[in-house]
């Protein structure tokens, strides 16, 4: 392998859980990643290190002997990573350097959520740390605070990852919304059933894989999105039913532009959790931002337990 990059570190940690998983079908379950993913993944390392890792067939899964070094090798790397991102940033008395921080979207108008409260916290502390703060799908959050590319992810997570820590922070709550130009809109309350509403076109989260949607008897989707702003805009146009949390939809039932359809009973509710690395040591200034969002969380959700 010439040269060193982000993708070596994504693929060996890839290899990594694979390899101790005992081959990809356990390993597609801890990683949250199709066989075929991470198939490929493992082909890219191979080819970048120029031999075998594993042997895979009908004698099953086996490592190569130089699998085995890399393997051991590539565990004392990310041992090595960790330590040096802790000496470094214990070397000024002050919290320093770049704290990186995962979040789903459309999270922080919820007054449910803890980081507007965790974030003022923080910043009555010395400190002279740089935040770098990404929105992305709850897989990807996953992917990216494994490998390292990120210290910890707020999202709703339904698959877990062997290697993260998941910690509830608060519930979401989510209910069915039509927009002002669907037919049911209009309708007496006792005229909008299930029956009607499963002749509209129905909106599903891929990464909730139609649960949010199974229950009111749909098997498939119209439309698939991944980010909330998305699907509120396929419901603002009429053509679709879809389920949004209650805290973005406030606004546009203000305005008389979505409708809730019937009730709790149609209610779903999904928890909120923070993930972080398993056995890593962390940053002073990971540990104290997390330190500010457990004590914000606590304030905000009193009722709130680890998942």
């Amino acid at each position: 392998m010439i040269g060193f990059a982000d993708i070596d570190l994504r693929l060996l940690r890839v290899f990594v859980v694979v390899a101790r998983s005992g081959g990809f079908t356990a390993a597609e379950a801890a990683l949250n990643l199709s066989q075929s993913t991470i198939s490929n993944h493992m082909t890219a390392l191979e080819q970048r290190l120029g031999y075998k890792l594993c042997r895979r067939g009908r004698s099953g899964f086996q490592i190569t002997d130089k699998g085995w070094v890399v393997l051991h090798s590539a565990e004392r790397l990310f041992s090595a990573i960790d330590s040096y991102r802790q000496s470094v940033h214990t070397i000024k008395a002050t919290l320093s350097g770049e704290f990186r921080l995962g979040i789903i979207d459309n999270i922080t108008a919820d007054p449910r959520c803890p980081l507007i409260e965790a974030f003022r916290l923080f910043n009555l502390r010395d400190h002279a740390v740089t935040f770098s703060i990404k929105m992305l799908a709850p897989k990807d959050l996953q992917m990216s605070v494994l490998d390292g590319s990120l210290h910890m992810g707020i999202g709703y997570f339904p698959k877990k990852i062997t290697g993260l820590k998941y910690q509830k922070l608060y519930t979401e709550n989510h209910n069915l919304y039509c927009g002002y130009g669907n037919p049911l809109f209009k309708l007496d309350a006792k005229e909008v059933t299930f029956e009607k509403i499963r002749e509209n076109k129905i909106i599903a989260k891929d990464y909730l894989d139609l649960k949010d949607i199974a229950m009111l008897g749909f098997s498939s989707a119209d439309a698939r999105v991944n980010e909330i702003e998305t699907e509120l805009m396929l419901i603002l146009s009429g053509s679709y039913l879809g389920y949004l949390p209650e805290h973005v939809a406030l606004r546009w039932l203000a305005k008389g532009m979505l409708r809730r359809l019937m009730g709790e009973e149609l209610d779903f509710h999904i928890p909120i959790q923070l993930i972080t690395p398993k056995g890593v040591s962390v940053a002073p200034a990971t540990d104290a931002f997390q330190t500010d969002l457990l004590s914000a969380n606590s304030q905000i959700n009193p009722a709130a337990k680890d998942s």
